[in-house]
């Protein structure tokens, strides 16, 4: 058995990958779709009362190797956990294609004062990432799954306390990142628990093991 093999399983690899691929298409591919299209702003009063504070950009950075390190943590306990995963996350980056597609949305980003080491992180998101694509929320969505995907597996309990203390933080840091709206956040919790249903009933149906 190849030391790869014993961090991911041969069964799994080739599902994660599709889920990355999958995330860069509909995310690059909308955008360049809708690039010309009009754009909502879903800007609640709430959303308006809610300060930026830059250094949350750094949870909001993390969450990458969040979603990695659960993936593949998922992933590998069994063809059960892993496929209920990955048809949760395909199903749910489909939904977010036909919102991102049928609503385009976007918002107004606040200008950075300062010249600190969180500003300039934060200033590079914003360059990096354009304000479209908001509902539901890619960050918040993939975060729950990650939470959430750990139902009833082996993995030790204190790390599915922790899975969901860190994917509540990550929804906060799209709020004081200004990176999303309040409505983002419950639509991506929303299609997450939606979504790990119907990959529940999916593998039950496949007889997964």
């Amino acid at each position: 058995m190849s030391k790869f093999s014993k961090i991911l399983p041969w069964w799994a690899f080739l599902p994660l990958v599709g889920c990355f691929v999958l995330n860069a298409l509909v995310y690059w591919t909308t955008q360049s779709l809708m690039a010309d299209a009009y754009h909502y702003d879903f800007t609640l009063p709430i959303d308006r009362k809610i300060p930026v504070i830059p250094w949350w950009v750094s949870i909001y950075i993390l969450s990458y190797a969040f979603w990695a390190i659960n993936y593949i943590l998922i992933a590998r306990q069994n063809k059960r956990a892993c496929y209920r995963l990955v048809f949760a996350d395909y199903f749910s980056k489909i939904v977010c294609g036909i919102f991102f597609v049928i609503i385009p949305t976007t918002n107004v980003r606040p200008e950075l004062i300062g010249g600190g080491f969180w500003e300039f992180m934060l200033k590079f998101i914003y360059y990096m990432d354009s304000p479209t694509n908001l509902f539901p929320s890619i960050h918040c969505l993939v975060s729950w799954l990650c939470a959430i995907g750990l139902r009833g597996t082996q993995v030790s309990n204190w790390y599915k306390v922790f899975s969901y203390i860190f994917a509540i933080a990550v929804c906060v840091s799209t709020q004081l990142t200004k990176q999303h709206y309040i409505v983002d956040v419950f639509g991506g919790i929303a299609l997450a628990e939606i979504s790990l249903l119907l990959g529940e009933y999916f593998v039950r149906k496949k007889n997964f093991t």
